[in-house]
């Protein structure tokens, strides 16, 4: 290996870099509007710094991560222009060392990251990512990483948007997944997710633990449609229109290890898709034979073609463990002292398609009713405070014309708390909603009432009328049908308070399981799942071998 300059003028950067590490620091400024591809690279100097302090020969880093000149060239990109100057004058190599590198800075900073993330992994063994695709998951993991940190296992954060970096300490063990990192990541035992997704590594155990504290609206009519007659989805369709059509969640549904669940209906939900698809979960009435279920309903093969055969499970593992979430709101609406608020937080619109079906469009009152339920709440509760709390990535067209009709009253506010809302919720006396599932865990964590709005609510099938969202309501609070009921069944939980106080926390002492303790229960068995001991919260499934005709087929359609 030739080099134009010698080990010398590697120390001499080094030196030049560590020494400079503090005034690098101080000139990185990152602000909101700050570009997406700028936020990316303030970010990768935290990485790089701390690669830098802890790496005694600079240039064994440089071996060790890239060739010189690629890694010449995002120091460019990355750092101060009298940085910049110095390095590119003292890091180079000849044009035939290793292999010519044509990525574009941005595809550098990807590898690097993974890079990192990689090595950080193997070097601490006993390594378990938790990854959320967007901020707004971020609360739903509870304390289980710090209870995994306890049990001696290196816990690292995986985040798919770059705000919530900014928005807290610097800390290395936050890592930017960019484009296809998760499918690169190496050296972990298990990524926890709290959504479920795909794209996960080969080798490495993929848990979901269910975001949802305690019923899904709509599964039961997806799982009607997906065993149903009457829709058809051809062969060549492409995997995005099954997801369309099926939600990510049944479509992804074989692809998962692992499943923690808060309650009984959402594991009564999850162990129908999974026998659905063809799993066996020791239900001796249930023996379901794959190869069967596959001719009987050609869309349940298609859910099985359309996923990388490699990625499927052949095993699946059910614990019914808690909703970790909640743990640490229970403690604090306990404490919390009730004040006059009134919180409008219903379905989200979701760009991924999941909700663009009429299963999902006849019941989100935003969009219909949104800007009306807030003047209506303003108005006839002025002693109320009413507080619009959306999703975090709902559509700002949305938001702001709710916006345009509440900066009417002085009693109107819009919270931008994203997944952190807790602080709110353990203020408010009560929850207006319509079939979001923050219905359930608002109940579930403070023990207080909600007003459920409906005004479709004749159109609902029978067999979503049945479902466990849909019959559990009036054990929580009440059903409003338009917009006058809104007002006369919102005073009617405001006058009778004690009553409908102790019948939601009558339902979340029957409900909830391990309140408060969770998070430790989980950490617990997810050290028993990825260390294959038993633990008697599991339930295990095996579908059956499949037929050639059933591996998957190339889709014509991208």
């Amino acid at each position: 290996m030739k080099l134009r300059h010698t080990i010398k003028d590697f120390y001499d950067a080094r030196d030049f870099l560590t020494n400079h590490i503090h005034w690098i620091i101080d000139s990185i400024e990152v602000q909101e509007n700050h570009d997406y591809h700028q936020i990316q690279f303030s970010y990768f100097r935290l990485h790089f710094i701390n690669a830098i302090r802890k790496e005694k020969d600079y240039a064994a880093l440089a071996l060790k991560l890239f060739d010189f000149e690629l890694l010449k060239n995002v120091i460019i990109e990355c750092f101060d222009r009298t940085v910049n100057l110095f390095i590119s004058k003292t890091i180079s190599s000849d044009n035939g060392f290793m292999t010519q590198f044509n990525h574009t800075t941005f595809e550098v900073l990807r590898l690097f990251t993974l890079k990192v993330l990689n090595n950080e992994a193997k070097i601490k063994k006993g390594s378990i990512c938790f990854f959320y695709p967007t901020d707004a998951f971020r609360g739903n993991f509870g304390c289980i990483p710090e209870q995994l940190d306890k049990l001696d296992f290196n816990t690292l954060e995986l985040v798919g948007q770059p705000r919530y970096i900014f928005e807290s300490a610097p800390n290395p063990k936050i890592f930017l997944i960019i484009d296809d990192m998760l499918s690169k990541i190496d050296g972990v035992y298990a990524i926890v997710c709290n959504t479920i997704i795909k794209g996960f590594p080969n080798g490495i155990k993929n848990i979901l633990i269910d975001h949802i504290s305690f019923a899904k609206f709509d599964d039961d009519l997806l799982i009607e449609k997906l065993c149903g007659k009457d829709i058809y989805i051809e062969e060549s369709v492409s995997e995005n229109n099954v997801q369309t059509t099926f939600t990510a969640f049944i479509s992804h549904f074989p692809c998962v290890d692992f499943f923690i669940l808060p309650s009984i209906p959402i594991k009564e939900t999850v162990l129908q898709i999974g026998e659905t698809l063809g799993y066996n979960y020791d239900r001796k009435l249930k023996q379901n034979n794959l190869t069967n279920q596959c001719k009987k309903y050609p869309n349940i093969r298609h859910i099985w073609r359309n996923n990388d055969i490699n990625r499927l499970k052949k095993n699946q593992t059910i614990g019914i463990l808690g909703y970790p979430k909640l743990d640490h709101a229970i403690s604090l609406c306990t404490k919390a002292k009730i004040e006059n608020i009134i919180i409008y937080a219903p379905t989200p619109n979701d760009a991924s398609g999941n909700k663009e079906g009429s299963e999902w469009q006849d019941y989100i009152s935003i969009n219909s009713h949104g800007p009306d339920i807030i003047q209506t709440l303003c108005s006839n509760f002025k002693n109320f405070k009413i507080i619009f709390k959306p999703h975090k990535d709902e559509l700002k067209s949305v938001t702001d014309k709710i916006d345009c009709v509440g900066k009417c009253f002085d009693n109107y506010s819009h919270d931008r708390s994203g997944s952190d809302y807790w602080q709110l919720y353990s203020k408010s006396r009560l929850l207006i909603s319509d079939f979001s599932s923050t219905a359930y865990t608002f109940a579930l964590g403070s023990g207080r009432p909600v007003v459920f709005f409906s005004p479709n609510e004749v159109k609902i099938p029978n067999l979503s009328r049945s479902n466990q969202y849909c019959q559990n309501r009036k054990k929580v609070g009440l059903i409003a049908t338009c917009l006058v009921d809104l007002v006369d069944k919102t005073r009617e939980i405001i006058d009778n308070y004690n009553y409908f106080r102790k019948l939601t926390k009558s339902f979340q002492k029957k409900e909830l399981y391990n309140p408060g303790n969770s998070s430790k229960l989980i950490a617990e068995a997810i050290v028993d799942y990825v260390e294959g001991k038993y633990n008697e919260s599991f339930i295990e499934g095996l579908p059956p071998s499949m037929d050639k005709e059933l591996l998957p087929v190339k889709s014509n359609v991208k």
